[in-house]
């Protein structure tokens, strides 16, 4: 037992060193310019390695986001209060993922790359579906499944599309006004109060503002 048991852990290290030095390259290089071959020859990976942990860049991407995505719910797990729900968790960890991805220079030019070349969509799909559900359950909304994956599809182009023209310079928004606008999509369609919506905004930014997130990286 012992033999597979240490093979599987090689290959968690393996996965693990692949994504250490994808984040090196993407902050330092950029998503366009860092090739596969690039993270094969730092990480000493086999040529087969890539292709058989991930498929493809874009899924090494996928990867990292929705790990980091992680590590910001763990970070604010005992920061949250027991009866603040997903709509508002999701406030605050929108708060702290596009303040280290758009505020830093290095994580603004590999997440602007990204999303021109891929959706929200199929990055965040199954967190943004996770937090309409629990949304929707909590303030008793009623929504099918077909209602919930169109509310999915609209956040994701909706959200992409903006951000795109925020880089561009073409909508006149406050960093902080941004972050409110686009996190609300999903639950302006699912139907939430607006007076709730803007509690939230205020209440998430006065919790984050005082925390030292430091130790989250989304790159390096």
């Amino acid at each position: 037992m012992r033999k597979p048991t240490n093979m599987y852990q090689k290959g968690i290290d393996k996965k693990q060193a692949i994504i250490d030095v994808s984040r090196e390259l993407f902050f330092e290089h950029g998503y366009n310019k860092t090739t596969v071959n690039m993270i094969k020859e730092k990480a000493g990976a086999s040529l087969s390695a890539i292709p058989y942990y991930f498929g493809t860049k874009m899924n090494i991407v996928k990867y990292i986001y929705n790990q980091y995505i992680d590590n910001i719910y763990d970070f604010l797990e005992d920061k949250f209060q027991e009866d603040d729900n997903s709509c508002f968790q999701f406030f605050c960890v929108s708060k702290i993922f596009y303040d280290q991805t758009l505020n830093n220079a290095n994580n603004s030019r590999f997440y602007y790359e990204v999303s021109v070349a891929q959706s929200n969509y199929q990055l965040l799909g199954s967190l943004l579906t996770r937090v309409n559900k629990e949304t929707a359950h909590y303030f008793n909304l009623n929504k099918t499944e077909t209602e919930f994956e169109l509310i999915r599809m609209c956040d994701s182009g909706g959200r992409r599309e903006i951000l795109l023209n925020y880089y561009k310079k073409n909508i006149d928004l406050d960093f902080m006004s941004l972050v409110n606008y686009i996190t609300s999509i999903s639950p302006n369609l699912l139907g939430v109060d607006k007076k709730i919506l803007r509690e939230y905004m205020d209440q998430s930014t006065d919790l984050v503002k005082n925390l030292n997130y430091d130790e989250l990286k989304f790159l390096v």
